[in-house]
């Protein structure tokens, strides 16, 4: 039997509602949502530790969940240092792809990535077209 592991105030990286106490994360700004929804843009810029990837994340679920729209949730923080076009391409393409496979509602599993283009950039915006 698993031992129950109490709630905590998580001050390190996303919260995860079972494991922190936390305030609904979509409820503290819904126009995200709605914003999503219409197929419009948003740009979140907010100081480090105050619920950028909670909210992301919490927004992915609910929208996924409702099953007539296809969120993924896809952070690209680890590739900042690549200042090369073709190899920032490749590798946020690679990122897509492993967001797709890894992806808790597995909607996206169909979606297939693959490219033969050489040219990364374009290889990138033919993928993000299909997953629009």
């Amino acid at each position: 039997m698993d031992p129950v592991i109490p709630k905590y105030f998580n001050v390190a990286g996303p919260c995860i509602p079972d494991r922190h106490y936390m305030l609904p994360a979509v409820a503290r700004l819904p126009e995200a949502r709605l914003l999503a929804e219409r197929g419009q843009y948003f740009v979140l810029h907010a100081a480090r530790q105050s619920g950028k990837t909670t909210l992301l994340r919490a927004l992915t679920r609910e929208i996924n969940a409702a099953g007539r729209l296809y969120a993924l949730y896809c952070s690209l923080e680890t590739l900042q240092g690549y200042s090369d076009p073709e190899v920032a391409g490749k590798k946020i393409l690679a990122q897509l792809r492993a967001n797709l496979e890894l992806s808790p509602e597995r909607i996206g599993g169909g979606i297939r990535l693959e490219s033969t283009e050489e040219d990364a950039m374009l290889a990138l915006r033919l993928a993000l077209s299909r997953l629009s």
